[in-house]
């Protein structure tokens, strides 16, 4: 006796199949089975350093939620990991030095992506100076940053904002 195929149910056995696995393979490697949704988070501050000089917004202060908007918007565009990160020297160089952006958050938070950057509850994000050609943002706890670090598709919307809080 022949066998017979149902060919229609097949196909769609393949396809729920390869797409289960589109979904499980992010979700092991990055242990977040949220990793397709878009960062959403609010800073409890934000610190701007520009050569030296140091202005902290809060919730509420002018430029706050344009430039937290600016910034979840780049981390919701993670292009890749770099594995560097900032020494103690490199950070006081960009805090003296530079133009830059600190993120401050209240709680550990995690970047929905394909990539595992952890939990961390700060961002520094340099503007100007080493780094920058890469579009790092640098991960850290409770100011403290390491390796691991994302690259962003673009930091202009950011630096936008930036430049007109700190003219």
């Amino acid at each position: 006796m022949p066998v017979k195929f149902n060919l229609k149910q097949l196909a769609v056995v393949f396809v729920l199949f390869f797409l289960c696995l589109i979904y499980l393979l992010p979700t092991i490697v990055t242990l977040d089975p949220l990793w397709f949704l878009s960062f959403n988070e609010r800073a409890e501050r934000i610190i701007l350093y520009k050569e030296g000089r140091q202005i902290i917004l809060s919730p509420g202060s002018p430029g706050f939620e344009e430039l937290n908007t600016a910034v979840n918007q780049a981390m919701s565009q993670i292009t890749s990991i770099a594995h560097l990160g900032p020494s103690p020297e490199t950070m006081v160089e960009f805090k003296s030095k530079e133009l830059c952006v600190e993120m401050r958050y209240s709680r550990r938070v995690v970047i929905h992506s394909s990539f595992n950057f952890g939990r961390w509850n700060s961002l520094f994000i340099p503007l100007t100076g080493r780094y920058t050609d890469m579009k790092a943002v640098f991960t850290g706890l409770d100011g403290v940053y390491g390796a691991n670090t994302p690259t962003v598709r673009n930091l202009d919307q950011v630096r936008a904002v930036v430049e007109r809080l700190l003219p």
